[in-house]
């Protein structure tokens, strides 16, 4: 069994915290097909030894489109009983 490399290691790592092949393109100044080849040999040499990862993305709590900076920040700091 070959190890991945540095950039395939980098690769898995950053798609299983919920980053695309688009934005590891951009990230790395590649292709978004050099990137999701990365990826897939990766992936290939994980299941080899057993390694996988899902992703589960949680809602986002939808916001009001008007509610400033501080006004969430003052929001989230009511909803967890920092102030009153």
């Amino acid at each position: 069994m070959t190890l991945p490399s540095e950039r395939q290691a980098l690769v898995f790592w950053l798609h299983a915290t919920g980053m695309t092949c688009r934005q590891m393109a951009e990230l790395f100044e590649c292709s978004a097909e050099a990137a999701r080849s990365h990826l897939v040999q990766a992936q290939q040499k994980a299941r080899k030894v057993g390694l996988s990862y899902k992703i589960e993305l949680k809602p986002q709590p939808e916001t009001p489109d008007k509610e400033s900076g501080m006004g969430i920040a003052l929001r989230l700091a009511r909803e967890a009983n920092l102030i009153q």
